[in-house]
């Protein structure tokens, strides 16, 4: 099957690199920007921006290879259809497309590592998790590692626990690579949905916890989650718009159990895409619908949860939304820490061998 796409034809057009690998393709420069291949559809979903839209959102937001972003709508319709009146570009990009519309996931097809130590090792060595803890995620089935290249699966569930999506984190540093792991979303996976784990019964939980990335989630809970019992800590990083993934885990984790939440922690990154979540949650369009306690909690030695973790510097804000203000809290650049990608030391104590029958003992 062929798709005709206008957001990969203008890309051509201004000389944006792109590659395409499954059913969706991505821009070089930025690699959460992706732009699914299906029949009919053109547009894109920037995850690390919160960001999604067609063609004129697209002029308006993208910035990289040369090309800076169209500052209003005007200038983007008229970039446009220059776009459109040069030769041959009403010509739509053919993509060669198998199997039509992306399968649903599906977590029975996937091959598990039965002795997960690779993943256990990269959480424990390159994201300064707790051992303990590490293994308790594997055990209880909210992680897997798939086999074939050792990549980690953060499992998404809907409110009846069928498991519907994932994260994927890779193991197996990328050489060449912007991002030296890979990074992305299991084709598949359910729209505005996210990886989420409960603390304390899922039946009483009336707290909600939201962070961008499941590794933030992770990192959250081990740095304050025993001050929140009955609560659910959840990532965003499915969404093409954060606040619609907002709504629906209130409504799939808490509503849906029957319960009535009290109190909702907006934990995103100290960044401009934190900043701007925190905006839109702002907006009395969006804070008259939810009167409940919102508290927004920020990172102090780290752009986001991890980086503290790394770090073993563990602190944060808390400040009620309708009190933030973003020019209180600068925006943090990524610490050195991280980007020296550094390795903790190994030693005798470190708990995952590298065999498999000796990768769960410790």
């Amino acid at each position: 099957m062929e798709v005709k796409n206008e957001i990969l034809n203008f890309m051509d057009y201004a000389g944006i690199n792109y590659k395409i690998e499954g059913h969706e393709a991505y821009t070089v420069v930025h690699d959460s920007l992706k732009i699914p291949l299906k029949p009919g559809k053109s547009y894109f979903n920037w995850y690390s921006q919160g960001k999604w839209g067609h063609l004129p959102e697209f002029v308006m937001n993208f910035e990289g290879d040369g090309f800076k972003p169209a500052p209003n709508k005007r200038e983007a319709f008229k970039l446009i259809k220059e776009f459109r009146q040069s030769k041959g570009a009403k010509r739509k990009r053919d993509i060669e497309y198998s199997g039509g519309e992306t399968k649903k996931f599906d977590f029975a097809t996937i091959n598990q590592e039965t002795a997960p130590w690779r993943s256990m090792e990269y959480l424990y060595e390159k994201r300064g998790l707790e051992p303990k803890f590490i293994k308790s995620l594997f055990e209880s089935g909210l992680l897997a590692e798939e086999k074939q290249h050792h990549n980690i699966l953060f499992l998404w569930r809907d409110a009846k626990n069928h498991k519907i999506g994932a994260d994927v984190q890779g193991t197996v540093k990328q050489e060449g690579k912007k991002r030296p792991y890979l990074k992305m979303i299991k084709p598949g996976s359910a729209h505005n949905y996210g990886f989420s784990f409960n603390y304390g019964s899922r039946l009483a939980a009336d707290k909600l916890v939201i962070t961008e990335a499941p590794i933030d989630a992770l990192s959250y809970f081990q740095s304050f989650g025993k001050e929140l019992p009955n609560t659910v800590f959840t990532s965003i990083s499915g969404s093409s718009t954060k606040i619609d993934s907002i709504d629906n885990l209130i409504d799939q984790t808490i509503i849906q159990q029957g319960n009535q939440l009290k109190e909702l922690h907006i934990a995103v990154d100290n960044d401009e895409a934190g900043q701007n979540t925190i905006k839109k949650l702002q907006e009395p369009e969006w804070r008259d619908k939810h009167p409940f306690n919102i508290i927004v909690d920020i990172p102090k030695f780290g752009k986001d949860w991890n980086e503290q973790v790394q770090d073993k510097r563990i602190d944060k804000y808390s400040i009620p939304l309708d009190d933030y203000r973003a020019s209180k809290f600068p925006m943090l650049k990524t610490s050195p820490t991280k980007k020296r990608d550094r390795q903790r030391e190994k030693s005798p104590e470190v708990p995952f061998a590298a065999r498999p029958s000796k990768a769960i003992k410790r």
